[in-house]
């Protein structure tokens, strides 16, 4: 059987196939997540491993406080406090990433895998995964600085909010 490796931190799944992709966060199976958490020098704790399993497993960027309620249930007295903590130990992991949005909350994103911006719909605060689309490269800083990455968050309407007069 043929091993593929993960992205997550070299981590080894089993093959799934042929034609099988390698995962990312979001398709990590439950049973390695404990050694992804570990191989990142995070302690592995219930708690933590369910915020993560959350993130992994939840529909779209959520918020430390959409993980907080999803979790009232499954972690009874989960508090607010460790959520945040443990959404920020895994940025610093590199886990997840962080996006800041103006004027709202934070929001965790799982897709590490493909290189993506984010468009925020101004009608219904969704935010979408965008790929970028061929351009010729942008002159983005003074000679002498050094641009490592590049984040934007791109504003408008999504197509459900703008309707088919601008599709």
């Amino acid at each position: 059987m043929h091993e593929l490796e993960a992205k997550v931190h070299g981590v080894v799944i089993p093959d799934r196939g042929p034609g099988a992709t390698i995962v990312g966060v979001s398709e990590l199976p439950d049973e390695l997540a404990a050694r992804v958490l570990r191989d990142a020098g995070l302690r592995v704790t219930p708690q933590r491993q369910a915020i993560f399993a959350c993130v992994r497993e939840g529909d779209g960027h959520l918020t430390a406080d959409e993980v907080h309620q999803l979790l009232q249930e499954r972690v009874p007295g989960l508090a607010r406090a460790t959520v945040f903590n443990a959404l920020n130990d895994l940025v610093e992991a590199g886990l997840l990433q962080r996006v800041d949005v103006l004027g709202g909350p934070a929001r965790y994103d799982r897709n590490l895998d493909e290189e993506h911006q984010h468009f925020r719909c101004l009608s219904c605060r969704g935010l979408f995964d965008v790929r970028p689309r061929p351009a010729p490269p942008l002159d983005l800083a003074e000679p002498g600085f050094a641009v490592h990455r590049v984040r934007m968050v791109i504003e408008g309407l999504c197509p459900a909010c703008a309707g088919p007069a601008t599709a």
